[in-house]
């Protein structure tokens, strides 16, 4: 049931007010003939319900069925419960389908929110919240998104559980967080990223990201590296992203762009098209530790220290295996084919790189690389107690080499620009 498809009958509009008034929550309007002016109605009565049990301190609880609504505004304190799997709240005209603004909290479960695939347009998600203090969204469906599954612009509270999948844009995307819990969450076929913690300014978020399953991130929208993403973040201080599962993604499972006090662990991270981890332009004190890639272009990067200052790292304990080459064995001047790239004032201890096509660790970069000309920078690097493993056939047979690195220069030729 595609959105341009969607027609809306007289019969399954009596249906869904006979399914309310048996639950005992009031009439919901009858729809009267096709059309926009019947969903146009529905929602009236739908919103006027839910406010009525919002003020007498009830939840408001949705049968099982389908229900066409569109721009649905939610009041300040709702609790709206659905049937899990059952409830259906379809988009059958302009979105979004729930808004919420400046409330105190907002409560959603057991729904399945459908957009149709109808396009949403400019910055808005099927779920459009702003300002709201406490945003509980938990064990819900977001599905068929023509803009974002979920926006949510200077809000808190908790993410959980919910499955957002075939979404247009981003399943999740926060701006300006006052403090977010998103744990979880099964997210799945995305045409930009997964989940975005970005901030329009740069300065302390503290959302949290850890338990989710992201797949299938494509990069609809082009760009080096804003779109195509597991996990982003931008400009967003003291995130943390932990023990997620990030698989099939166009560019990188974990960005942390300009973010401060990022910390990036625990992750299982599998088939990527770029850049498995990364902490780039502007980040500071970033730890990037104990992660598992398999199979990305480069394992991890923490770089841009000549053009953004980007510096203060700790990459340690990853294990980064099955990199894959790529055309020409090109793009080395941005890292591709090394297991990790570091710039300056950073450690690297503890990793196992395997299968690296071109560089194990590639530690400095333009003028900051070790042994440039004769001249060390005295800039702090640390690559200790690493290991890389290599693989040779022999016939039949092979062997295992093993090398520590501990503070081999890298190859760096010019400086990364981004």
């Amino acid at each position: 049931m595609s959105g341009a498809g969607l027609k809306l009958h007289r019969r399954g509009m009596i249906g869904g007010a006979l399914g309310f008034l048996a639950a005992g929550l009031g009439p919901i309007a009858r729809g009267r003939g096709e059309g926009s002016t019947s969903v146009a109605n529905a929602t009236v009565a739908l919103r006027s319900a839910i406010a009525d049990a919002t003020r007498a301190g009830r939840p408001y609880a949705l049968p099982a069925g389908t229900i066409p609504a569109s721009n649905l505004h939610l009041p300040d304190g709702v609790r709206l419960i659905g049937v899990p799997g059952s409830t259906r709240l379809v988009l059958a005209g302009e979105g979004p389908l729930l808004s919420a603004d400046r409330a105190a909290r907002i409560e959603l479960s057991g729904l399945v929110l459908d957009g149709a695939d109808r396009s949403l347009g400019g910055d808005l998600g099927l779920i459009d919240f702003s300002n709201v203090g406490e945003a509980a969204i938990f064990d819900c469906a977001i599905e068929r998104s023509g803009g974002f599954g979920l926006r949510l612009r200077a809000c808190g509270g908790w993410i959980e559980r919910n499955a957002i999948r075939d979404i247009a844009a981003g399943a999740i995307f926060t701006t300006d967080a006052t403090g977010l819990v998103i744990d979880e969450n099964r997210i799945e076929r995305c045409g930009d990223n997964g989940i975005q913690v970005w901030r329009s300014i740069r300065g302390d978020d503290g959302t949290r990201v850890s338990g989710n399953r992201v797949s299938d991130i494509k990069n609809i929208s082009g760009g080096s590296g804003q779109y195509g993403n597991g996990i982003s973040m931008f400009r967003a201080c003291g995130v943390v992203v932990t023990n997620n599962t990030i698989r099939r993604c166009a560019f990188s499972a974990v960005r942390n762009n300009g973010g401060a006090g990022v910390i990036v662990s625990a992750n299982s991270c599998a088939d990527l098209g770029e850049t498995a981890i990364f902490a780039e332009f502007d980040f500071e004190g970033c730890i990037i530790s104990d992660n598992s890639v398999d199979g990305a272009i480069c394992g991890v990067q923490m770089v841009n220290f000549a053009g953004s200052r980007g510096r203060a790292a700790v990459c340690s304990g990853n294990i980064v295996r099955n990199l894959k080459s790529t055309p020409s064995h090109s793009g080395h001047e941005f890292g591709y084919e090394s297991g990790v790239k570091v710039e300056a004032d950073a450690t690297v201890s503890g990793n196992v790189i395997e299968g690296a096509p071109w560089v194990g660790i590639l530690v400095g970069w333009g003028p900051f690389a070790a042994g440039r000309g004769g001249q060390r920078q005295r800039r702090t690097r640390r690559a200790d107690w690493n290991r890389r493993l290599d693989r040779r056939r022999r016939g039949r047979g092979g062997d295992r080499r093993q090398h520590d690195f501990r503070g081999e220069p890298g190859r760096g030729s010019r400086d990364e620009s981004g």
